[in-house]
């Protein structure tokens, strides 16, 4: 009875494992192929953290400072492009083209510089800055002569 249960225990993993076994590597591979196709076209949102340049100042004027100096933006696309969100080159700025003296609110701007267009800015946070403005004084030194 013993050798009967191990004969038929044999066939049982030779039928799995063995039988058609170039069908099933085939299998997996091809299985294999499926979750990687699947996995790089899932659609994933990834946070980062950067700061803000101030451009476009006009003649007269100093930057004093810009609160919050950093924005969070949330960015969306496929698995494979964004999974190394640092290596994504986003140029973040406010255009200072048209402030005037004191506090600017205005809006952060963001350019994606990557080669992939493929991924896409959903959310900026703030997506408005504090620009402190300063008039830049020149001073005029008089020069005064002294009569001895």
């Amino acid at each position: 009875m013993e050798i009967l249960g191990k004969e038929s225990l044999k066939n049982f993993f030779n039928r799995i494992f063995v039988h058609n076994f170039k069908l099933k590597i085939l299998s997996l591979f091809v299985s294999f192929l499926l979750w990687l196709n699947i996995s790089a076209k899932e659609v994933v949102q990834i946070e980062t953290i950067r700061s803000v340049e101030a451009r476009n100042i006009p003649k007269g004027y100093i930057l004093e400072g810009i609160e919050p100096n950093f924005v969070k933006i949330t960015l969306e696309g496929k698995r494979i492009y964004i999974s190394s969100v640092e290596y994504i080159n986003l140029d973040v700025f406010v255009d200072c083209s048209n402030v005037k003296e004191g506090v600017n609110i205005l809006p952060v701007k963001i350019v994606n510089l990557s080669d992939n267009t493929d991924i896409n800015i959903v959310s900026v946070n703030p997506n408005k800055v504090r620009v402190f403005i300063k008039s830049e004084v020149k001073k005029k030194i008089r020069h005064r002569r002294r009569h001895r």
